[in-house]
């Protein structure tokens, strides 16, 4: 009779252990074993202290001979619907081991929601502008699809390339650029690199990501001027060999993009902390330009090291300044101080341009030229203080030539003709003065 009841228990217990789905299953069975355990040793045991257990057989190991017919009533899975399996798994295991949905649905449902696309999150667009190809061009240059931005994709793609040949910067470019789940947008790499290279004891990367991410995303005006810098620098810049290029590795590009940035949060009235980006920009990058400038599209800073610009000062499209070049003002009154630079200029090293003076368009400024007075469109300056000294041919900031161009043959002969009066004037001046004096 003892030996039938251990038996049975045996049984019993290799049910409740291995009739459990998955882990949660055999977790549950050890408990109801331990519960069985003691109930089988209290309805078994000798009534005289010298009887011990000793002489009763272990119970049976199981055989696939020897199979017994599960008990329901102590089988638990996870889709039993019983108190003792709710409240068994509620303290150790996730929602979704609960339900009829599998772990690998569960996993598939977070990558999907972790890879959800940032800009089509901010932007709620109607049927009407998802129907149209709607495009952001600067000039012809640079061209923002909707749906598709095409300098982005070129981005990866030399990224790629670019840990394939270098395998030791892979983690690098990844974290930078390639890894979506941290935004899979220019805007919101752009944001990494700045707050990454920005960040202080006091001043942690993710506040400033946080900063940068709502700026640009906020202005589309600043996501067509960010792209329309990076393909300057590439066109321009003749150590840039590709975009990759100056989004990660030139200070001048970070600065004027994080100036983009404090400009926005200056206009929208939120000056001390455009000028604490103003401070953080000048110490990281060597480049001091006040919130308040106003800085078109398409514009190159060379190197960026000792860029200085005013809060007045206008700067047009497409212009190319080289490192240590100063817009400044002169004395110490408020109001409009600083130079208005126009579009297409050429603004050499160290070359200085103080006031409130106008620049014209397609004008090339050259290397350590002191301007103070306006400079017509179309003219080359140089000197200390500078003077007009050819004219230019074609846009200087897109050619990038410094070197003075010879006039033309008509404007010389001009010059000639011009000069060669002036100094018949100044005779006959002298003559007349002459006479009245020995009379």
């Amino acid at each position: 009779m003892h030996q039938q009841v251990v038996r049975r228990q045996g049984h019993r217990l290799r049910n409740l252990k291995f009739g459990g789905g998955g882990g949660g299953g055999g977790g549950v069975g050890s408990s109801a074993i331990r519960g069985a355990s003691s109930s089988s040793s209290s309805s078994s045991s000798p009534s005289h202290p010298d009887e011990t257990n000793a002489d009763a057989p272990p119970p049976p190991t199981p055989s696939p001979k020897h199979k017994t017919k599960p008990t329901t009533q102590t089988r638990f899975t996870p889709d039993s619907k019983s108190e003792e399996w709710s409240s068994a798994m509620t303290p150790a295991f996730p929602d979704y081991m609960r339900s009829t949905q599998t772990e690998e649905l569960f996993c598939e449902d977070v990558r999907e929601s972790e890879h959800v696309d940032a800009t089509s999150r901010e932007e709620d667009l109607s049927g009407d502008r998802r129907r149209r190809n709607r495009r952001d061009t600067l000039n012809g240059d640079v061209t923002i699809r909707e749906r598709r931005d095409t300098l982005w994709s070129a981005i990866k793609a030399e990224v790629r390339r670019d840990a394939e040949a270098e395998p030791m910067l892979s983690s690098f470019l990844y974290s930078s650029i390639l890894d979506n789940s941290k935004g899979g947008s220019l805007e919101q790499c752009i944001s990494r690199i700045l707050a990454n290279r920005m960040q202080s004891v006091t001043l942690l990367a993710t506040q400033l990501n946080e900063i940068f991410q709502k700026t640009y995303q906020g202005d589309p005006n600043v996501r067509t001027a960010m792209r329309a810098d990076l393909k300057a620098c590439r066109e321009r810049d003749p150590a840039c060999k590709a975009y990759s290029d100056a989004l990660l590795y030139s200070k001048g590009f970070h600065a004027l993009q994080a100036h983009r940035a404090s400009h926005a949060l200056w206009t929208s009235g939120r000056k001390d902390l455009a000028l604490m980006l103003q401070s953080r920009i000048s110490e990281v990058f060597s480049v001091d330009i006040h919130p308040g400038a106003r800085i078109g599209k398409g514009i190159l800073m060379d190197h960026g090291m000792g860029v200085v610009i005013g809060e007045t000062a206008v700067i047009g499209d497409r212009v190319s300044i080289l490192q240590g070049v100063t817009l400044g003002g002169t004395g110490k009154e408020g109001g409009d101080r600083h130079p208005k630079v126009g579009s297409g200029v050429l603004i050499g090293p160290h070359a200085t341009i103080l006031g409130n003076i106008s620049i014209g368009d397609d004008t090339m400024i050259a290397a350590c030229s002191l301007v103070l007075k306006d400079v017509r469109a179309g003219s080359m300056v140089a000197g200390s203080p500078a003077r007009v000294v050819a004219q230019t041919m074609g846009t200087p900031s897109e050619r990038m030539m410094q070197e003075i161009e010879p006039v033309s043959e008509k404007s010389q002969q001009s010059f000639c003709e011009w000069w060669q009066d002036a100094v018949k004037e100044q005779v006959e001046e002298q003559r007349r003065d002459g006479k009245d004096a020995s009379s």
